[in-house]
């Protein structure tokens, strides 16, 4: 505190007194033991402290300040305060998303915000599903101030949608609100349900008696949760399960699918009846069936052999006609094959047509022909043979005029190479039937009659086309002695050939 001198003259400090004994001077510039005075106008300082030992309010204390034989009495007051346990503050209440039925977890942590230990006299939770599964806070257990505890929660959903009315309550009397809560909050969904199961199609569409005809049913499951088959049941006369993914006691996750394979094997005409698969599960809507239709007809064969094969040749070819099987087998004739022997050359139409042309074939080669017909159901056997018939060749010329060397036979490089151009543009396989060389002989001083040379030349272009590998059958030549100029050296090489 602060003490001003306000009057006039100087006052002089004598002894002092603080009451009770809890209050003491401990600082200050006032001279309270005495024997020093302050001026008109000044002032001094005096620190006090209390040392309480109790709480409640300080009473009958005061300053006594005695100066120049006066004394002024100066009043002191306080309230001691104890410690407070409390308020508290909490951690979050929110629960993780749950499923109907499963438990979550959740620690809540309490700290004491006060200035003295707080001992909780309840821990209460509320809401349906909850309930308090451990943790350090305990009732009658002190909690330090400043200090934390944790309550252990456990929420079991019984149905889905938020959490209602959830509450953590602690309290302890004697502190600052003598209670404390949080809320809780949280939100279930429906627990995985498995099923139920779609399928695809389950129409085996048509088929004849004694013929088996599978068909592969897609099973998806449209549920939350796996199911797991207990057994994949078939009715229906003559149905079967031969296979497929979808099998007993292996799961089929939720919007994941299996596959079922089914055989029929319709005995009688008619529709299938009571066709059915079935797959049985636990849970959900614990079992799903799929419909199963077709129809069985007379049982097919393949088509009789065709009639009347009749063959006309043609230039490497020939043409073929028939007529058409008595019987189709129940089944309509889709197609015929030709067959030609010993060739094996074929060709194929599409009914109705029934005439067709092989090519390929030899030339000169005796070929007869069969004829098979097609249907959905097989292929007949042969027909009888035709007549043999002979594929006709084709026949063409080409020439080229050659130079020899002078009055000899042998051909000069200009001619070899007229020759060796003249085989390049043969086609494959070409035969030639005839050479035919017409020229004249250079005349020299003795000669008269060169007809012996002028074959001589023919032999010699022969034998030059036949070292290039043609084959050669005849041989002509026709000229004689013609006059000095070079052209007399030359001759029309003429060779006709067969492509066969």
């Amino acid at each position: 505190m602060t003490v001003t001198n306000t009057g006039a003259g100087r006052v002089q400090f004598s002894n002092s007194a603080v009451y009770p004994s809890s209050v003491s001077a401990i600082d200050g510039t006032c001279p309270l033991e005495g024997g020093h005075d302050l001026a008109p106008g000044d002032t001094c300082t005096v620190v006090l402290r209390w040392t309480p030992t109790q709480a409640g309010a300080l009473s009958e204390a005061g300053l006594r300040i005695q100066y120049s034989g006066l004394y002024q009495e100066i009043v002191l007051t306080g309230t001691a305060v104890g410690p407070v346990p409390g308020p508290l503050s909490f951690s979050s209440g929110a629960f993780a998303g749950t499923v109907v039925g499963s438990t979550t977890p959740l620690t809540v942590t309490v700290t004491n915000l006060g200035t003295g230990p707080l001992t909780p006299a309840t821990i209460t939770p509320s809401g349906t599903g909850i309930s308090v599964t451990g943790g350090t806070c305990r009732a009658n257990t002190p909690v330090p101030d400043g200090e934390t505890c944790t309550v252990e929660l456990a929420w079991q959903p019984v149905a889905s949608g938020d959490l209602a009315s959830g509450l953590l309550t602690v309290t302890y009397p004697g502190g600052a609100a003598e209670l404390g809560s949080v809320a809780l909050t949280g939100t279930a969904t429906p627990s995985p349900v498995p099923g139920p199961l779609t399928f695809s199609s389950g129409a085996f569409g048509s088929t004849v008696v004694g013929t088996p005809v599978s068909r592969t049913v897609t099973v998806t499951n449209t549920g939350t949760a796996a199911v797991t088959p207990s057994a994949i049941t078939a009715e229906g006369s003559g149905v079967t399960v031969t296979g497929g993914t979808c099998q007993v006691s292996t799961p089929v996750p939720a919007a994941e699918a299996c596959t079922i394979t089914l055989s029929w094997l319709p005995s009688a005409v008619g529709t299938l009846s009571g066709g059915s698969v079935t797959v049985i599960y636990t849970g959900g809507a614990g079992s799903n069936a799929l419909s199963l239709s077709g129809s069985a007809a007379s049982a097919l064969t393949a088509p009789a052999a065709p009639t009347h094969v009749v063959a006309t040749p043609r230039l490497r070819s020939a043409s073929v006609t028939w007529t058409p099987p008595a019987r189709d087998g129940g089944s309509r004739v889709t197609s015929y094959v030709v067959t030609a022997a010993p060739s094996g050359r074929t060709c194929r139409v599409a009914a109705p047509a029934h005439s067709c042309t092989v090519t390929g074939l030899t030339a000169g080669v005796r070929t007869t022909f069969t004829v098979r017909a097609v249907n959905t159901v097989g292929t007949s056997a042969p027909s009888a043979a035709s007549a043999a018939v002979v594929p006709t060749a084709i026949t063409r010329t080409v020439s080229v005029r050659v130079f020899y060397r002078p009055m000899l036979a042998g051909l000069d490089a200009s001619g070899r190479a007229a020759l060796r151009h003249l085989v390049s543009g043969l086609p494959a396989g070409a035969t030639i039937t005839a050479v035919v060389v017409t020229g004249y002989v250079q005349q020299s001083g003795a000669s008269s009659n060169n007809t012996p040379l002028s074959r001589a030349r023919a032999r010699a272009a022969a034998a030059y086309l036949r070292s290039l590998g043609v084959t050669v059958h005849m041989v002509m030549a026709t000229g004689g002695v013609g006059g000095s100029t070079a052209a007399a050296r030359s001759a029309l090489v003429v060779v006709r050939y067969q492509v066969r």
